[in-house]
């Protein structure tokens, strides 16, 4: 579940637990005619300190209001290739 917030770049993710996630959206891409997203953590996106950086993949759908829905990707071979998709994405944008 997502509330979108006022900038289309920031999505706030409550996990089963009920704590809310201030989260960037890095990336949002198809694949075989379902999109994704890639997110990441505002706090961990500040933490200068860190070398890792922890990514969130979510299914990513427009409701009919606009409002942005996710849904976490329940097959392992699914994301998998969206994983290794939007890695090689990352790994393409260096350099």
């Amino acid at each position: 579940m997502a509330e979108e917030e006022n900038d289309m770049d920031r999505i706030t993710v409550v996990d089963d637990e009920g704590n809310e996630l201030h989260c960037a959206v890095i990336a949002v891409a198809e694949l075989d005619g379902i999109d994704y997203a890639l997110l990441a953590e505002e706090a961990a996106l500040a933490d200068e300190e860190s070398d890792t950086l922890e990514l969130l993949i979510f299914q990513y759908e427009e409701g009919e209001e606009g409002e942005v829905i996710l849904t976490g990707v329940e097959s392992e071979e699914t994301f998998n290739m969206v994983q290794a998709f939007f890695q090689e994405l990352l790994e393409g944008g260096e350099g």
